[in-house]
């Protein structure tokens, strides 16, 4: 089961909280709810996994996926993980120094500052089971 819970804008930035397991069954619902908010022109996108318990290689697609859409959108699209199920898959698929990883949501300011832009948002809960 995994839950995407409505993004908020935090510091300028669209945050989207995913918690459970991101695997086959899900991976396709959560690619779909972030490629929406890029399309809809989301410029800073962060994606806050902290709740995710398990991540599979068709998770990580979709999460790549999604990073190549807003990188050609000219985007960017941030990662927030601190725990091993996420950490050591991105470590093992040699990505942590390619995406932006970050430990939590005020650390991606540091990275890439939005520059004090506003962002408009559609709240929707999405939960898969």
């Amino acid at each position: 089961m995994i839950t995407v819970c409505d993004p908020e804008s935090v510091d300028g930035h669209v945050v989207v909280e995913v918690t459970g397991e991101i695997d086959v069954a899900t991976a396709p619902v959560l690619r779909d709810r972030l490629l929406a908010l890029a399309n809809r022109g989301a410029p800073d996108l962060v994606v806050d996994l902290r709740g995710v318990t398990f991540l599979d290689s068709t998770g990580v697609g979709s999460l790549l996926r999604v990073y190549h859409r807003q990188s050609l959108l000219g985007g960017s699209l941030h990662f927030v993980a601190d725990q091993s199920a996420v950490l050591r898959v991105f470590d093992l698929m040699q990505l942590t120094q390619r995406l932006h990883v970050a430990p939590s949501v005020a650390a991606v300011d540091v990275c890439c500052p939005t520059g004090g832009r506003t962002i408009e948002l559609h709240p929707r809960t999405v939960v898969v089971r």
